[in-house]
């Protein structure tokens, strides 16, 4: 245009207008708005201003926003030990009961889980019951396979920070 419209970068009318352009090119960029814009007014510190309106466009935050990374704490030390054997640092669950069939009859029977913390590898063995004595019995056998973990953690807490007895 030989002689544009002049307008004010910081009126209400001005932000409408350039709003109005953005929405009318889908939302598009600063570079973009800004081009249209010149074709038909002109305002002084142009792309400060399409900037200020693009920055509060309601659709192009939506479009722009990222997903929060979740708050994670440091891994244990028993997690980063990379060069230690399998089950030197061994977690602990239980799960069940399950039903097995024993002779001709049904009986119910729990598993020790025994994950290793490094590799993830894991070691079942079925228990006869939860009493503390087929929990020792199970870790026996597991130490007797695996050999003996250096840490046994259970429910986020450790067990032992020494060798276990056999």
């Amino acid at each position: 245009m030989v002689n544009p419209a002049v307008l004010h970068r910081t009126h209400y009318y001005t932000k409408l207008y350039i709003a109005h352009i953005h929405e009318k090119l889908h939302h598009g960029g600063t570079e973009i708005v800004v081009n249209e814009l010149r074709q038909r007014v002109y305002i002084a510190k142009i792309r400060p201003a399409v900037k200020e309106v693009i920055a509060r466009c309601a659709r192009c935050l939506l479009r722009k926003a990222r997903p929060a990374a979740p708050a994670t704490g440091d891994l244990p030390a028993a997690r980063l030990a990379y060069g230690a054997r399998p089950f030197s640092f061994t977690g602990l669950d239980y799960f069940g009961p399950l039903e097995v069939t024993v002779a001709r009859h049904r009986e119910k029977r729990h598993v020790a889980l025994f994950t290793c913390l490094t590799s993830r590898a894991v070691h079942l063995e079925v228990v006869v019951s939860l009493s503390t004595d087929s929990a020792i019995n199970a870790l026996r056998r597991f130490i007797a396979r695996r050999g003996c973990p250096t840490e046994l953690w259970s429910d986020n807490a450790t067990l032992s920070r020494r060798r276990p007895r056999t």
